[in-house]
């Protein structure tokens, strides 16, 4: 997911605002610090590439370049540290380094037919590396296959720091023209050899001679081209990555290592990215799939991976490549091909990284690339580059850096966020493309800054903050942004960072040279302060920027490492004046502090800088500042580097305050808690100047620090400040903490130390650190505390007389209230704790100190609202009713009640005093149970109120009734009148216009009695009141029209209305006419007695018969009520019971719920709807009594209604039923079907199909039976009359018994809507009934009956094999049937047509049959010529009726025989006459009597032979055996039969045993059982037999393909019949790498050979639910070949296209296991690895083998393959290690190398080779010695094979150097085969000078030559060292120099006895000349030759300069020019 884009700045915008980020420091003489350009004549670098900077040894850098001769190398730099004294480093001759000759050997080709990367020139070398198929050089913008972006292609740098030193590893990609050209869009050959520089003590060329360590070249004879590597970190492994030639090869990577003293590949594999492969398969295939740039080591959740970037091609198009990242396992433990990846298209790369906006989303990212990628923490970084692209849309596009987390996946590929750089835009700064990334950590995980080399043509160097995925310019941590951007002056691509230098470091990308620049990350972005006074204080300043170190520096004469400086801004260094430098400190690499000086410090004079503008630049230094400052003995200020910033301090005068304001208003003045009255934080405005919009103006308060608070600028007169920490809540500026919940509503500010009022101190700073004292001060007061009169009335104690106005109140004068603070301020702060303004003042009563007495307290009430107004508000107290007599203390109080529901008071309280006198009579008071006008509606009666049992008649006590006055004082003998008081029932209602009276009630019980009554001294009495209630009256009777009635419910409804009120009122004198006393008195009625049961809500219940059982569906409800009419709810005695009795002249029966009891004391009995079931009766009134004792009980009528629709049949006999004969058809006599409702009344044409149902239906009838078929008339319909009759019924072969005939609708019709409806339907309604029952007795034989001899009912029939008697070596003899499977003992009975057993004797019966006599006789021929001729022949002939011939006899008594004789007429029409004959024949027909009978059983259509398909070849074809057999005998052969047995005894009955079926298949069989002889009256039965499959016994194979076998190995073509259900599987394969082999299926057999298609295992019963599934597993000998499952299943078992490639699946399985489906798994998707030979004899066998069952195998034939590879056959006991010599042999003829052709399973071809081949030797580490196969044996260089095997009987290495040699052994079309052989130090042979102290002297008299020390090597030019043996005389003379033109040497070499010796000694590897003069020697160069016998020399040289002054010296001949004249003179020299 991706924000919403920020608003960016364009890029005009961005460019004014960029900083630059990176500082080259300057010196005082201008002269940068860190930069240098190197020479082509001395260093001879160019172009670099890359650098690595080495963490092990400090300073030291390798940069890759090329040298002056354009071939690649790795340069070395020891050290770009600080050059000081002591410590070489970094000086003007640029970094220290090694001479040219002391640095690594360039990176040469292999031999001159090789080019590396760069132009070289040499031989076909007029190019760059052409990269593949689409970069001839370095100058295409195309991208090539593998992704290179740059000249030369990849070219990088990586480091192994893994060890005590570190290693440096470095690539060079090789390329050749080809010398026959193969593929002429690439005619170009490639390889690439990977160098490793091992580190250590010394420097990177000391370790080999100049020499790299170790190399790996990649093998095969697929052209390679390396794109990118990186060393796994934990293991110190490198991890490469190479694309080959040919582009449908997939690419690879690799795993490098140092092993066994050699640099080897120890594993490769194809890439192979399963989520690509989802999405596009045929691009996985390719080479350019992946076209990396780059490659990072990541360790993602503590494993170590590579995450290689580039761009792949995403679609089958060569325009949809899009940038890509790919991340793989670094281990050797499972590294493979797939990884995690992640694809950059669909828009994911925008418009401005791109520059083109494409028209379609999906393929916009089309021209990017990712060309640098580097990891930080958790997260990666990637950057952006072109790709291919020629629009000019493509230069408008910027370089993006996109943020990923390390931890992406196939399934998670968003990245976090993007980094957008300035690009090519208008106004762009040319950040174009990423080449290049280094990250400076801050030491967290993830944070630090991003450098990123970027451009094309020039170069910007950008920084990136990191750490997170915020991308705001708010951002403060976790941020992503860019930040500043530095122009270079050259182009570059090498850039690293230094940790311990926090250094930048570049080497440029420039012809002829090379500039390396170290570049200060110390990079200054703010100061804090920004300002400062003049004088007066000297400011802390901040300096916040990043890349500071902070190394302390102590002693050396410096007290700080680092330093600020103040002085003028300029580009003239000189403007600091030397009192503006000052010591700082590097806190953090981010923040530094140093002191600001005055500003007359940092002026050069006063009238000019600072001291005059104010304004001052501030540069930093990391050279230190000195202890001694004033001396500065060390020129430090001189010699340090500073950085150039451009950040500047600004100086300012102290302003002063003329006045200060709060909220707008003088003096200023603020509450404790730092708010205003309206509770929002107080202002101070300060005025007065002049001041400054620094930004940072603060105010103090008491000079406290805590109380510091950010000013805001208002002008240069005024600024103005909060009092306290602000916040902001619900919309409000307030005081923190208020508003918080937890908060005090005075909290105090936190400065302030109590609540007391005070004044404040102000000061205030325009900087944040430098403060300034006001001369004002800030009054503070305290919070609100009580109510203060502002006047009140006089005297202070106030009387009243007792009075009340009209609303019954006595008023007191309105006061005036403010509050104030403990001192008596006045406050106007009045914001409450609910959040809104105004406090409450309370008024209360002091009962304490106030004449109050038993009376009820008077409430104090007021009349206004009682909230202030700011701080102020005016009360009228009042008293509810006028008071009794006495003083009245009035407490006000003040209180915040804005916080609903509660109040809280202030500490102060204010109190006045009332006076209350006596009033006049004016009100009435009854008791008992007196109650004020309030209480009249609530439930509660005083406690001296009368309670009551309810009853009919209910007696009242005596009420009394007293005078009083307005003050409710009784007024007894004081009123000397007598007045009339009356009384009456009533509710609690005011009559309209009442004058105070009540509603009299008008329910309930009824009030007598005397009603009114005159008071005496002040009381009147009322003593004979009464309460009655009406009794119950009438009947309730069924049939008759109820007249019960009750009265109403004394205490109403539910005891509502049990509270009574008597009103008592008068007319009083003193009240005003037409006003009334009242005075109400409350008395109770509670439950009383019982007396009678009622149903409650009684209505009749009305009962439609419907069903004959129809339950009451109404709840009926029993209550007990009192004599008061009273419903009871709780009565005294529990556990009481209603019982329901029948009730009326016709009792009902019913059942359910019939009596009810009573468990709660609730008096209510409750019989819930359907609990009382009642039999429908015919139509009537009946009645229900509920009873219970001593109770008057209740009557429920129940009224009884013909049904609404037909509920049942009646079947009504008409025919015969009883004692039928069986027969074939027995009939039943006619019925009719009567429709009938629920109480059996007759429906007739009421009938209807359901309820509301409004129309007649038809009912279709059929009538059934479940023990007899019926035929003949068995449906019939209504028509609507609800009447179905029937007649002709018949059943078919009735059973004797009973039978019952079962009626039923099948349909219903309505014809009026129209509509039917069938019974099929799921909500058809049936009727009930409808069966009748008929009887039958035996009748006449009919056929056989068949039943088990055993418990069960019928006979078992269900049968499962099993094997039988059977072992694993005989199984196979059983594999078409099973042994044997026993079937039941069967009895046989004779039976009627009805099924009925017969008993006793049959009758006999006849058989006949028919015997011909005699053939056919002709006669009477006649032949008629025909008519017409050419129609076709007919015959036609008659048959006359049968002619007896002769009696009838009888050859047995019980036999009778006849001669018959039939003849028959025959016409046969030819064309050309008509025959006609007759034609008799005579046959016997001989008629038997039987009275005996026999049965037979027999299997017709059983099978007798087939062929079984689940069996490999010789067991695949079985003949089946008869399949029923008796007592282990086939049947009998004649009949098919077994013996026949009798059917004997009076049950007629015979027993069929011992029959069996013997290997049966699975399936269904037919046992037929018949009599013999036939008896035609007893018909054969047959029996189904089902045989099941037995338990799983055996594995089962696919059989294979015999149509092949012997003749050609298995492709699509001999697959037979894959639509087949179970086709061949093929079982003979040529061997290859990968041999896809056809499906194999297995089947789970039982021991019949069937396959269960359930799920089975041998431990399972056949089709057992709960069994588990088999599983089948496939075994091989891994010995013979690998197994695999593969990707593509249709390329399996066919012989795929050149580019269909089967590969293994990436994911494999640990084992080759299924599970069966049906019996049945197919192993498919399989492939052999490379499998090794195997015949028909000894076949590769797979094995199939299951839990429990027997295995079977499957035997492959494996045939030789194709030449795939060579193998070596080497010597027994070849050593491997060699002495070097100048003819090192490796091999003889005795003891030659072999080298064998393989195919892919390791087998050789032997005789399937028919090609002749050469192969080919090489090295490219030594020289071969000619003719390896023997003199005269091959050619130079190879040996050609005789059959399969090359011999190579005289390998020799001429003269090779101590390494590790690989020989290579080469064929074209087959895999190269090598052997590695080390080569050690051999016999010493030759010198060698290792050591020259001088070259060079200056000529005198005697030169002396410095020691010159040799070496002895041996014949590879190793040295021998301490191995050497020999003692040798060493020779050194001069042998060459200058002469005279006479050829006289011009020096005299100084010798003993004629020469210069030393000896050699033994077991010394070195010797040396310290001897060697030379005397007067002439200026020139000398040789001198070093030898000795038998050892080869060698030569050294020096030089003889002109040395000093000596002698003079005259030439020999001196020509002189004077005038014309030319005079020739010679002087003589003695």
């Amino acid at each position: 997911m991706h924000p919403c884009p920020h608003h960016r700045p364009t890029a005009r915008a961005r460019a004014r605002l960029v900083r630059a980020g990176l500082s080259l420091q300057k010196r005082r003489d201008d002269t940068y610090g860190y930069k240098y350009t190197t020479s082509s004549e001395i260093e001879g670098d160019q172009l670099a590439a890359d650098a690595v900077y080495d963490t092990k040894k400090t300073g030291t850098v390798y940069v890759r370049v090329y040298d002056a001769t354009g071939v690649d190398a790795a340069v070395e730099l020891t050290s770009i540290t600080d050059a000081m004294p002591g410590h070489s480093g970094w000086d003007v001759s640029g970094p220290k380094r090694p001479a040219s000759s002391h640095q690594p050997l360039a990176m040469s080709p292999d031999d001159s037919t090789w080019c590396g990367t760069g132009v070289t020139g040499v031989g076909s070398c007029t190019q760059g590396h052409p990269g593949g198929l689409s970069v001839p050089g370095w100058t295409s913008a195309d991208q090539s296959a593998h992704g290179w972006q740059g000249p030369g292609g990849y070219r990088d740098v990586v480091l192994d720091s893994t060890g005590t030193f570190s290693h440096v590893y470095s690539a060079l990609n090789m390329w050749k023209p080809q010398a026959q050209i193969t593929t002429p869009s690439d005619p170009y050959d490639y390889q690439f050899r990977v160098f490793r520089w091992d580190g250590t003590q010394g420097t990177l060329a000391s370790n080999n001679a100049l020499a790299y360590s170790h190399s790996y070249l990649q093998g095969g004879t697929e052209g390679w081209i390396l794109d990118a590597m990186a060393v796994n970190e934990a293991e110190g492994t490198l991890v490469y990555k190479a694309t080959p030639k040919d582009i449908a090869t997939k690419s690879r990577v690799g795993i490098l290592k140092v092993q066994g003293g050699s640099l080897v590949s120890i594993v490769t594999k194809q890439i192979v990215p399963s989520y690509l492969q989802t999405t596009c398969s045929s691009c996985v295939d390719r080479r350019d799939a992946f076209r990396f740039n780059a490659a990072t080591y990541a360790s993602v959740n503590d494993e170590g991976t590579i995450i290689f970037a580039g761009s792949s091609r995403l679609e089958p198009s060569d325009t949809a490549y899009f940038p890509s990242l790919f991340k793989i396992k670094a281990s050797t433990t499972g590294f493979s091909g797939d990884g995690d990846e992640m694809y950059f298209d669909g828009g994911r790369v925008t418009r401005e990284c791109e520059g083109v906006v494409s028209e379609d989303s999906r393929t916009q990212g089309r021209f990017t690339t990712f060309k640098s990628v580097i990891s930080n923490g958790e997260f990666g970084y990637v950057g952006s580059a072109a790709a291919g692209c020629k629009l000019s849309e493509c230069a408008l596009r910027a370089g993006c850096i996109w943020m990923f987390s390390l931890d992406f996946t196939d399934s998670n590929q968003e990245t976090l966020e993007k980094v957008v750089l300035s690009g090519g835009e208008p106004g762009g700064l040319g950040e174009l493309d990423v080449h290049r990334m280094a990250v400076m950590s801050d030491g967290s995980l993830n944070g630090g800054f991003l450098y990123a080399t970027t451009g094309t043509s020039g170069t910007r160097i950008v920084k990136i903050e990191i750490g997170g995925a915020d991308t705001s310019a708010a951002c403060l941590t976790g941020c992503f942004r860019r930040l500043a951007s530095y122009a270079t002056t050259e182009p570059v691509r090498a850039l690293l960072y230094a940790p311990d230098l926090m250094a930048i470091f570049t080497a440029s990308m420039t012809n002829s040279s090379t500039t390396y620049t170290r570049f200060s990350t110390a990079e200054v972005v703010s100061l804090t302060p920004e300002y400062g006074p003049t004088s007066g204080a000297e400011t802390e300043v901040t300096i916040h920027g990043s890349g500071f170190p902070t190394a302390v520096i102590g002693g050396g004469g410096k007290s700080h490492a680092a330093a600020c400086r103040f002085g003028v801004s300029s580009t003239s260094d000189y403007r600091f004046p030397f009192d503006g430098w000052v010591p700082a400190v590097a806190v953090s690499s981010t923040r530094i502090i140093c002191t600001a000086p005055p500003s007359l410090r940092a002026s050069l004079t006063e009238r000019e800088g600072p001291s005059i503008n104010g304004v001052a630049e501030i540069e930093i230094s990391f050279d230190g500042y000195p202890s001694n400052n004033l001396t500065d003995s060390d020129g430090l200020f001189q010699s340090s580097l500073w950085s150039k910033d451009h950040v500047v301090f600004r100086y300012y005068a102290v302003p002063d305050t003329v006045s200060v304001l709060s909220d707008g208003k003088y003096p200023a003045d603020v509450m404790v808690t730092g708010e205003a009255p309206d509770q929002t934080a107080s202002i101070l405005t300060f005025i007065g100047g002049s001041f400054i919009d620094s930004g940072m103006i603060t105010c103090r308060f008491n000079l406290d620090t805590s109380s510091d608070q950010s000013a805001s600028y208002i002008s240069v007169t005024r600024f103005t400040c909060p009092v306290c920490q602000t916040h902001l809540i619900l919309g409000k500026v307030r005081c923190y903490p208020h508003g918080l919940v937890s908060t005090d509503m005075y909290h105090p500010m936190p400065w302030l130390s109590d609540n007391n009022p005070r004044t404040a101190k102000l000061s205030f700073s325009l900087n944040g650190r430098d403060f300034h004292v006001s001369v004002r001060t800030l009054k503070i007061f305290g919070q609100p505390h009580h109510l203060k009169f502002l006047h009140q009335r006089a005297p202070s104690q106030l009387q009243y007389g007792s009075a009340e106005n009209s609303v019954g109140r006595m008023t007191l004068d309105p006061l005036e209230l403010v509050t104030a603070d403990l001192s008596g301020h006045t406050v106007q702060n009045d914001f409450g704790l609910g959040g809104t303004r105004g406090f409450t003042a309370s008024v209360a009563l002091n009962t304490s100190a106030s004449s109050v007495n038993s009376h009820p307290i008077n409430l104090i009430e007021y009349t206004a609202i009682g909230s202030t107004v700011d701080g102020a508000l005016t009360l009228a107290p009042q008293f509810s009713r006028a008071p009794f007599f006495g003083d009245y203390h009035v407490n006000f109080e003040l209180q915040d009640c804005t916080l609903a529901g509660e109040c809280v008071d202030m500490p102060g309280t204010s109190t006045l005093i009332v006076s209350v006198m006596p009033g006049v009579a004016t009100q009435i008071l009854s008791h008992p149970g007196h109650v004020s006008s309030s209480e009249l509606t609530s439930l509660w009666i005083p406690d001296d109120a009368s309670i009551k049992y309810a009853s009919a008649f209910v007696k009242l006590d005596a009420y009394y009734v007293d005078v009083r006055d307005a003050g409710a004082n009784f007024v007894g003998d004081l009123d000397s009148l007598s007045h009339f008081i009356s009384v009456s029932s009533t509710t609690s209602q005011l009559k309209h216009n009442g004058g105070g009276l009540l509603e009299e009630r008008l329910t309930g019980a009824e009030l007598v009695g005397k009603r009114t009554s005159g008071s005496l001294s002040g009381t009147a009495e009322f003593h004979d009141l009464s309460l009655t209630s009406q009794k119950p009256s009438g009947d309730r009777i069924p049939g008759v029209a109820s007249t019960l009635r009750f009265g109403t419910a004394s205490r109403g409804n539910s005891g509502t209305d049990e509270i009574y009120i008597l009103q008592f009122f008068a007319e009083l004198p003193s009240l005003a006419s037409g006003a009334i006393a009242t005075s109400a008195s409350k008395l109770k009625l509670v439950p009383g007695e019982a007396s009678y049961l009622n149903i409650s809500d009684y209505a009749d219940v009305t009962i439609i018969c419907n069903t004959p059982e129809v339950p009451i569906s109404e709840l009926i409800t029993v209550n007990l009520f009192d004599g008061g009419n009273n419903k009871l709810t709780t009565v005294d005695t529990l556990h009481q019971t209603v019982t329901v009795r029948p009730h009326g002249l016709t009792a009902l029966d019913f059942t359910g719920n019939v009596a009810v009891t009573d468990l709660t004391g609730q008096g209510e009995w409750h019989f819930p709807a359907s609990s009382i079931y009642l039999v429908c009766e015919f139509a009537g009134s009946y009645g229900l009594q509920f009873v219970s004792h001593t109770v008057t009980p209740t009557v429920q009528v129940i009224n009884m209604i013909k049904g609404t629709y037909g509920f049942q049949w009646h079947a009504v006999q008409i025919g015969r039923w009883a004692n039928l004969s069986a027969s074939n058809s027995v009939p039943i006599g006619s019925f009719k079907l009567e429709v009938l409702d629920g109480a059996g009344n007759l429906m007739g044409i009421d009938d209807r199909y359901i309820a509301n149902m409004q129309f007649p239906v038809n009912r279709l009838v059929h009538c059934s039976s479940t023990t007899v078929n019926l035929t003949g008339v068995n449906e019939a319909n209504t028509a609507g009359s609800g009447v179905a009759a029937f007649s002709g019924l018949n059943m078919v072969r009735p059973t004797a018994g009973s039978h019952v005939i079962s009626c039923t609708e099948h349909a219903i019709i309505i014809h009026q809507i129209p509509l039917t409806i069938s019974a099929s339907e799921a909500d058809f309604v049936f009727l009930e009934g409808g069966n009748f029952t008929v009887s039958v007795v035996p009748g006449d034989p009919d056929a056989l009956q068949v039943l088990a001899a055993s418990a069960l009912p019928n006979p078992l029939v269900d049968y499962s094999i099993s094997l039988g008697n059977v072992n694993s070596y005989s199984f196979r003899h059983y594999a078409s049937a099973d042994l044997i499977v026993p079937l039941d003992v069967f009895r046989i009975r004779p039976i009627d047509s009805g099924a009925n057993l017969l008993s006793g004797v049959l009758p006999a019966f006849n058989v006949t049959t028919s015997d011909l006599i005699s053939e056919p006789v002709k006669s009477g021929m006649t032949v008629i010529s025909r008519v017409q001729e050419g129609e076709p022949q007919v015959s036609t002939h008659v048959v006359f009726p049968p002619k007896q011939l002769g009696a009838t006899t009888m050859p047995t008594p019980s036999s009778y025989l006849t001669i018959f004789a039939n003849v028959s007429r025959w016409t046969i029409v030819n064309h050309t006459h008509i025959t006609e004959y007759n034609l008799t024949n005579e046959y016997a027909v001989n008629t038997v009597t039987h009275t005996r009978r026999f049965v037979l059983a027999s299997l017709p259509s059983s099978a007798k032979s087939g062929l079984y398909p689940y069996v490999t070849r010789q067991n695949a074809i079985l003949a089946y055996d008869d399949v029923l057999i008796h007592d282990n005998e086939p049947v009998n052969s004649v009949y098919g039969t077994i013996t026949a047995v009798e059917l004997t005894g009076d049950a007629n009955e015979a027993l069929l045993s011992a029959l069996a079926l013997k290997r049966p298949t699975k399936g269904t069989y037919y046992l037929s059982i018949s009599t013999f002889p036939s008896d035609p009256l007893l018909s054969s039965v047959s029996l189904k037999l089902t045989v099941r499959p037995g338990r799983a016994h055996h594995i089962g194979v696919t059989a294979p393909c015999v149509d092949i076998h012997g003749l050609s190995t298995c492709d699509d073509s001999a697959i037979v019949d894959h639509a087949a259900e179970y086709p061949c599987a093929c079982a003979v394969y040529n061997v290859s790498a990968i041999v896809g082999l056809s499906p194999v299926r297995t089947f789970i057999l039982d021991g019949g050979e069937n396959i269960l298609d359930g799920i089975q295992n041998p431990f399972c019963e056949p089709d057992e639910a709960t069994c588990p599934g088999q599983s089948v597993t496939l075994y091989h000998n891994t010995s013979q070949s690998g197994l695999c499952l593969v990707n593509d299943l249709h390329k399996i078992g066919t012989s795929s296209s050149e580019n269909e490639v089967i590969e293994c699946a990436a994911i494999q399985p640990s084992a080759f296991r299924g599970s069966t489906s049906n019996g049945t798994y197919v192993f498919s998707q399989l492939a052999l690895i490379a499998p090794a030979q195997a015949g028909p004899s000894d076949p590769l066998l797979l094995s199939f083998r299951s839990p429990g069952l027997l295995g079977v195998s499957f035997g492959l034939e494996i045939r030789p393959g194709l030449a795939v590879k060579l193998g070596l056959v080497l010597p027994p006991d070849f050593p491997f290690f060699f002495p070097s010599s100048f003819e090192t042999l490796i091999s003889t003829p005795v003891d030659p190398i072999i080298a064998q052709i393989l195919d892919a399973g390791d087998s050789p071809l032997g005789d399937h080779d028919t090609h002749t081949r050469k192969v080919r030797i090489t090295c490219p580490s030594a020289t071969l010695g000619p003719y390896p196969g023997g003199v005269g044996i091959g050619e130079s260089d190879s040996v050609f094979t005789q059959r399969d095997i090359a011999y190579f009987g005289s390998v020799q290495l001429l003269s090779p150097a101590k390494a590790t040699h690989v020989v290579y052994f080469s064929t074209p079309d087959i895999i190269s085969a090598s052997l590695p052989v080390v080569v050690l130090e051999g016999e010493p042979v030759r010198l060698k000078v290792i050591a020259t102290s001088q070259v060079k002297y200056s000529a005198k008299p005697l030169v002396t030559i410095e020691p010159i020390t040799l070496g002895v090597y041996d014949a590879g030019f190793n040295y021998v060292g301490s191995a050497n043996y020999m003692t040798k005389v060493v020779h050194g003379n001069i042998t060459g120099g200058p002469a005279n033109t006479d050829g006289v040497p011009m020096y005299l070499q100084l010798t003993e006895n004629g020469t210069n010796t030393e000896i050699l000694q033994l077991g010394v590897g070195t010797v040396t000349f310290s001897n060697i003069a030379v005397e007067a020697p002439g200026v020139g160069t000398y040789n001198i030759t070093f030898g000795g016998d038998n050892i080869i020399g060698d030569i050294s040289s020096f030089t003889i300069e002109v040395g000093t002054p000596y002698k003079l010296g005259v030439p020999s001949v001196h020509t002189m020019v004077i005038s014309h004249l030319v005079l020739l003179a010679q002087f003589f020299v003695p």
